[in-house]
């Protein structure tokens, strides 16, 4: 079914399909006697088999709404007598069970079930004691649900909003795995920050900012906004070395290890800090991508993000040549195929006639047509970076297979270390982080 597709592409690691309750499970846990649970599904007394057994909950839900013709729009707007558009959690619970009436029971909807059908239409989220519970945009939740049922198809605005959900999901797993930081925890740290910052920017963000930036430099580094937000001496437990080190790295979109008055404001400005940490890497990833689009290196007048690609190109088709043979898929095969002497070197000239063999190298046929994709320059490039890697591994292992190599040869040793060194995800380290070049 079209729904379950669209469920499962959102909520691929979410179980909340109902499962068939007997009465084996009626004395299993406390739950199942209603103590801790409020929702039918959650106890195990209602042995029910009926309509949409066995599916997620939102099909379920559609199955009700299909067959009793219920419009829940009407059903759960009898509860909003001020027109707010906005529910508790307690009154959504009275209005989903008002809206399926006698099927409630029968549709037998978990506490779980219950959390994520509510989540994409949350407000937001309390943090602290004191703070205004969340509320639940039921019209809209309502809308969403009646379509579902009525036309089998998801609206754009439900499809937007589990997909916001699955990315804030896939942001609270990455800042745990990388920064080891929770959701909440940097939550809090983030009003924090805004809040501090907020009461030296009298005159604006510029005024506080140039209040960090003890240096006057024009940007702030981690050191100056850990020792500003870390110079109280009860400052709060949330602010610690690992919240303030991912709120740092977000800043710094652009990983220069600077933070300028744009990124900082950039992230002051957002309204969800975990909306903003799912865009991160893809705000990272563009800021890299112009990052090397622009930076120089080598003598040749090639740009980083030229050499990377050389590299790409140049090792795929070295990897993949022939008729596929799987014996040819390994780097010992490649520098067979290299090593025509076999005395471990390759003149450069030997090199681009084997690239324009495998139609890699940029040149023009005796047809008059151009193969190939990569200028020379950029791969002479690779090849110069491949010589500091051979400086490099005689350095550290005098006299194994590195030291000077003579103009115009290429160390296939070196080569190998510099352009096929995998990363642990199937891919290649770039030659300039083999080399140590920045």
């Amino acid at each position: 079914m079209l729904i379950k597709q669209c469920r499962d592409l959102f909520w691929p690691n979410v179980v909340s399909p109902h499962q068939k309750r007997t009465s084996a499970t009626l004395f299993a846990h406390p739950a199942a006697m209603g103590i801790d649970t409020t929702l039918p599904g959650d106890m195990g007394v209602f042995d029910t088999e009926g309509l949409g057994e066995g599916e997620p909950i939102w099909d379920r839900m559609c199955f009700f709404i299909n067959k009793r013709r219920l419009d829940v729009r009407n059903l759960m707007g009898g509860f909003d007598r001020m027109k707010k558009g906005f529910f508790d959690l307690a009154t959504m619970r009275r209005a989903l069970c008002n809206a399926f009436g006698n099927q409630w029971v029968e549709l037998a909807m978990t506490q779980a079930e219950f959390n994520e059908v509510c989540e994409p239409y949350l407000t937001r989220v309390p943090l602290q004691n004191g703070e205004p519970s969340a509320m639940v945009q039921w019209r809209q939740l309502a809308q969403d649900l009646q379509m579902l049922a009525e036309t089998g198809r998801p609206t754009a605005d439900f499809l937007e909003r589990l997909a916001a959900v699955e990315a804030k999901e896939r942001a609270s797993v990455m800042l745990e795995k990388e920064y080891g930081v929770s959701m909440d925890e940097l939550k809090l740290a983030f009003e924090y920050m805004k809040q501090r910052i907020e009461m030296l920017s009298k005159r604006g963000l510029t005024d506080g900012f140039r209040r960090i930036d003890d240096d006057h430099k024009g940007s702030l580094t981690a050191e100056e906004l850990k020792r500003f937000f870390m110079e109280e001496a009860h400052c709060p437990w949330f602010i610690n070395d690992r919240t303030l080190w991912c709120l740092c790295d977000f800043a710094d979109l652009n990983n220069d290890d600077e933070i300028g008055f744009l990124e900082l404001s950039q992230v002051l400005l957002c309204q969800d800090i975990i909306q903003f940490a799912a865009l991160v890497p893809n705000k990272k990833k563009e800021a890299q991508s112009e990052k090397d689009n622009s930076m120089k290196v080598g003598s040749r007048g090639c740009t980083v993000a030229q050499v990377r690609e050389a590299q790409r190109e140049c090792c795929n088709a070295l990897i993949n040549r022939g008729s596929g043979d799987l014996r040819q898929n390994n780097v010992r095969s490649v520098l067979a195929y290299l090593d025509v002497r076999e005395d471990g070197m390759i003149t450069r000239d030997e090199f681009f006639e084997k690239m324009k063999l495998l139609k890699v190298l940029k040149h023009m046929t005796s047809e008059k047509k151009v193969k190939g994709t990569i200028e020379k320059a950029a791969l002479e490039t690779m090849l110069d970076i491949v010589d500091e890697v051979a400086r490099i591994i005689e350095e550290q292992m005098p006299g194994d297979q590195g030291g000077a190599v003579a103009a115009g040869y290429l160390n296939l040793a070196a080569f190998a270390k510099g352009c096929f060194s995998t990363d642990g995800f199937g891919g290649f380290v770039d030659v300039m982080t083999i080399a140590g070049i920045q």
